[in-house]
Order: C-alpha cells, then sequence, then structure tokens
C-alpha cells in the first residue's frame, strides 16, 4: 500500500479543537483514505478525556503515539519519526483543514517539481477581541514571511515536504522549541531545497486570545532563539539571522562588567586630570560613565525588572479590552509581546550567568583573533552591530569600550584593525590592558592598524579596553567611538608574516550573507570628513 501523505499532529496547545481537528483529516479529506496516514504524538501525562476522544476518531492506519514530552517540537519529531508517508504534513491540533487540502497538496507538487516543500494558507479563527488583535498581527507577519522573504517560508501550521528534504536537513530540532520552525526553513534553504507558497490547500488556525498561554509561547521562542544565538557561529544556519541584541550584550548584564567599566573610566578619568588635559574633559564620554554608575543595581535584578515590564504591559491590555478600545489594545498587545521576549532572554541569560565559568567558554578563547562578523565571539562592551561601508563590514565602537582575550601569558602584540575614517591620532586615544594604561612607548600606529605590546601573566584573561574622544554623526543618536574590523594577537617572537595582512583578507571586507547589514555610508562619510 503507498502512503503518499503522513500528518502529523501534536497534542499539546489544541485547545479543545483535537478531536474536530483528527476528524478533520481521518473522516472529512476528498483524498483517497488509503493514501494517508495521520499520526497523532500526544503527551504521556496529557489530556487524558481528550486523548480518548481523538483515538475514537482514528482509522485502521493511523497511530496515537505517547511522548514523554509536553512540548509541540519534541511531539511533532517523534511523529515524523515513526511515520511512512513520501511526504509530511506538518500542522497543530488547534487547526482546522479543509476538505480538500490533502488532494490540493498533491496538485502542488504536480504543478511544482522542484519545491522540496511549501507552506499553505493559514485563515484565522478569532472569537474575542484579543483573538482579532493577535490575528491582525500575527497573519500580517506569517504572509509578510511567506510572500517576501527569500526563505523563511516554513509555517508549522499548514506546512508539506517531501520526507526526502526533511531527513537530509535534520527535521525539527526541538531543542530550540518553537524557534525550531524558523531554523528548520534556514536548514532547508542551506542545504539548497526550494520551498514555497501556495495558498490552495488551507487550512482554519484558532487563535487563542489568552495572555498567559501567548506569554508562554514567546518566552519559549525567545529562549529557543537565544539558545541558537549561543551556537551561532559554529552553525552553518548562523549567518542567516540577526543577532540578538540581548545575547550580543550578555557580557553587560554579567555584574562584573559594570565593576570593570567604572574602574576603567575612573582611571581614566584620573590619567587625564594628572596630566593636565582639561580641554579632553569636553569630548570624554560622560554618558558612558553615567550608564555604568547606574546600571549596576539593574544587574541582579534583571528579570525581575522584565517580569514587572511583563505584569504592567499585560494589564494595560486588559484595562484596554475591558473598554473595547481596539487601537489602544493593539498597540498594548505588541508592548506585551515584547515584554515577553525580553522576559525569555532575560531568563535565560541569567540561567547562562550563573553556570560554571568553563560552560561560558567563547571560540574567540580558542583562536588568535576576533572579526567584527563575529558577535558572539568575545565577552565585550561597547561594540554596536555590524554595518557596511564601502563594501567593507565593521562595527562602531562606543567611546569607552571593552574586550576580553583569551588566557594569555608572556609578552604578546595586539592589533587593532581600523576603518579608514577611524584610525587613532594624538594623545586623546588611550588603550588599557585590565583597566592599567598602556603606556605611550608600547603603542604604536601604522596605516589603519594599532599595535600594542603587553605582558601577560599567570595565563589568565585579560581585558583590552579603550578611550576615545566621542564623536556624532547626523540622524544618529549614539554617542560613537572608532570603527573597527577586528583584533588580532600573537606571541611577540612570532614571525608576523606568517599570519597574514588583515586588510588584504577578503574574509574581513566581505557582506554577511542572508543578514540585515546596516549601512551607514553617509553617516561613516560625515566621520571622515569631521575627523580628517
Amino acid at each position: 500500500m503507498s502512503t503518499k501523505f503522513s500528518v502529523l499532529i501534536p497534542m499539546e496547545f489544541h485547545r479543545g479543537l483535537a478531536t474536530r481537528c483528527v476528524s478533520g483529516w481521518t473522516q472529512r479529506q476528498d483524498f483517497p483514505r488509503s493514501e494517508f496516514e495521520v499520526i497523532v504524538a500526544a503527551p504521556r501525562r496529557g489530556d487524558a478525556a481528550e486523548t480518548a476522544s481523538v483515538a475514537a476518531v482514528l482509522g485502521p492506519q493511523d497511530r496515537l503515539l505517547f511522548v514523554d514530552a509536553n512540548h509541540d517540537m519534541p511531539l511533532v519529531a517523534a511523529a515524523a519519526r515513526q511515520s511512512l508517508g513520501e511526504n509530511l504534513v506538518l500542522t497543530e491540533a488547534h487547526c482546522l483543514p479543509r476538505p480538500d487540502f490533502l488532494s490540493q497538496a498533491a496538485t502542488v507538487f504536480a504543478d511544482q517539481p522542484t519545491w522540496s516543500g511549501f507552506s499553505g494558507l493559514s485563515i484565522p479563527l478569532t472569537h474575542n477581541l484579543l483573538s482579532e488583535i493577535e490575528a491582525d498581527m500575527y497573519a500580517g507577519d506569517i504572509q509578510d514571511h511567506l510572500e517576501n522573504h527569500p526563505w523563511l517560508k516554513v509555517l508549522d501550521q499548514c506546512f508539506v515536504i517531501r520526507r526526502t528534504a526533511y531527513e537530509k536537513c535534520g527535521g525539527i530540532e526541538p531543542e530550540y522549541g518553537h524557534f525550531a520552525e524558523w531554523l528548520l526553513a534556514a536548514r532547508l534553504h542551506i542545504h539548497g531545497f526550494a520551498i514555497g507558497h501556495d495558498r490552495r490547500p488551507a487550512i482554519e488556525h484558532w487563535y487563542c486570545g489568552d495572555l498567559e498561554e501567548l506569554a508562554e509561547f514567546t518566552r519559549d521562542f525567545a529562549i529557543g532563539q537565544m539558545r541558537f544565538a549561543r551556537n551561532a557561529e559554529s552553525d552553518p544556519c548562523g549567518r542567516l539571522f540577526d543577532p540578538v541584541p540581548m545575547w550580543s550584550n550578555r557580557w553587560q548584564l554579567d555584574p562584573l562588567m559594570p565593576r570593570y567599566m567604572r574602574r576603567l573610566l575612573a582611571r581614566d578619568l584620573t590619567e587625564i586630570i594628572k596630566r593636565g588635559r582639561f580641554r579632553s574633559l569636553r569630548s570624554w564620554p560622560w554618558k558612558n560613565a553615567l550608564y555604568w554608575l547606574s546600571i549596576g543595581s539593574k544587574i541582579n535584578s534583571l528579570l525581575d525588572v522584565s517580569q514587572h515590564r511583563e505584569r504592567r504591559s499585560k494589564q494595560q491590555v486588559a484595562r484596554c479590552l475591558r473598554r473595547t478600545d481596539r487601537n489602544a489594545a493593539a498597540a498594548a498587545f505588541r508592548e506585551f509581546i515584547e515584554a515577553s521576549t525580553a522576559c525569555g532572554c532575560a531568563e535565560y541569560i541569567q540561567q547562562w550567568l550563573a553556570r560554571p565559568e568553563a560552560d561560558k567558554s567563547t571560540l574567540c578563547e580558542l583562536n588568535f583573533g576576533w572579526s567584527c562578523q563575529s558577535p558572539y565571539g568575545s565577552s565585550s562592551s561597547g561594540i554596536h552591530e555590524v554595518e557596511c561601508h564601502n563594501d567593507t563590514v565593521f562595527r562602531w565602537t562606543e567611546p569607552a569600550a571593552m574586550i576580553q582575550l583569551p588566557h594569555l601569558s608572556g609578552e604578546w602584540t595586539i592589533e587593532i584593525h581600523w576603518m579608514p575614517f577611524s584610525v587613532p591620532v594624538g594623545r586623546d586615544y588611550r588603550f588599557y590592558c585590565d583597566e592599567h594604561l598602556i603606556e605611550a612607548h608600547r603603542v604604536g600606529h601604522c596605516g589603519y592598524t594599532t599595535t600594542l605590546r603587553i605582558m601577560a601573566d599567570q595565563g589568565q584573561a585579560h581585558r583590552l579596553s579603550w578611550v576615545v574622544p566621542r564623536r556624532k554623526a547626523p540622524s544618529d543618536p549614539r554617542d560613537l567611538g572608532m570603527g573597527i574590523q577586528g583584533i588580532s594577537w600573537y606571541r611577540s617572537e612570532q614571525p608576523r608574516s606568517s599570519l597574514g595582512k588583515w586588510d588584504d583578507d577578503p574574509a574581513h571586507s566581505r557582506h554577511v550573507e542572508g543578514r540585515r547589514v546596516v549601512c551607514r555610508s553617509s553617516l561613516s562619510a560625515h566621520v571622515e570628513s569631521s575627523s580628517a
């Protein structure tokens, strides 16, 4: 017997619709019943009454699996492993299929033989004002991804994929939670599989209209995204996703970082006053100093602050719903989703920071350099996201910035590779190692590179930092310091010629494929002309 389709239905978040959902597949499809199977994966400790009702509408070729999990992603992954179909249909237990879904899916594959998979049409089902607002926001985002995004076209409400493609790309990865849906899309793209969108196969998707469930989903997605961000530098799909700002800045949430930065700025201010360079105080990074003075009390309560923001926005949504003020409720709802996302990120970071130091080791410690295209490689503070100028990617730093070096011992040479418009010139550019000033005779400048010589003791991790005059650019609220391409370090006795030249390395001057790199050519040009 040929099994053309396997319909995979996880029973979590069924919203009381599981029996209607499953019977829509087993009893109402106009596709030959002998050519498809339905596999329902239920939590072993799930809703017993709903599970029994679902079992009653399954056919002889269908299966009910019990899995030791209470999350959609491990459930659907388990169902996929047990399936027999040539094509897999991913859906959810609160989605009701149209009677012609499978016949239309077969038609789509016949019409599009080069497609390895596609997402169908999701039609919103709503039952209260909040569910209408929820549908407006999510349905709009879904449609934008399916129609306009180059590869983010996996919608697990109604996604059909050829088994060969699913298995070759690794399938659903449950450890990433609901973010696994986006990651599956990235895996398919990396492997060269064409994924499309066709509106003919359709399901009706029930929007819950419940803030508690929405918060749970949003936090789970955020935690999965943070978990992926942790390994993104070594993952082939890492370059496809934008860096997560909260993860990129995670070291600023380490209680030690404010202490280091306050000590750096205090010593730098003392250095300026001691040398009588009072004119330098006009461009000194006062904003950085005020930030680090104020942030110390926020670190330990990071999760508490995020949870308070979530509770406050949740109350605001409830007030607007009671007044039936749709526009205000929609604005408050978006704030609530952002707050729930921040909660998930904060929860993950707080747990990660509490781990032993060995669990927080980074790829940077295994290499001899840091590239501006490596957002996850080293603990740092004051380094902005990747930008592009004249086809070269770089990062702006704040006037006071710090990056942790790996465990070094002995005499080392550090090279900081700048953009042409931000080469440090003069005594207003000061460099520090472990918050101690690197004396002028140990600092050299050649072209777009600053060379520092340091003595590293006892094989400990060291902190490299610098304080430079702040500069401004049009339409940019940030205080800017330097434009940096990368940092390299090597033992002073090692021949530099064996390491190559940074400026000639195309790996450090290319665009970041698939990632939204900010292009601020006018900003860079302004800084170049103003600093000339």
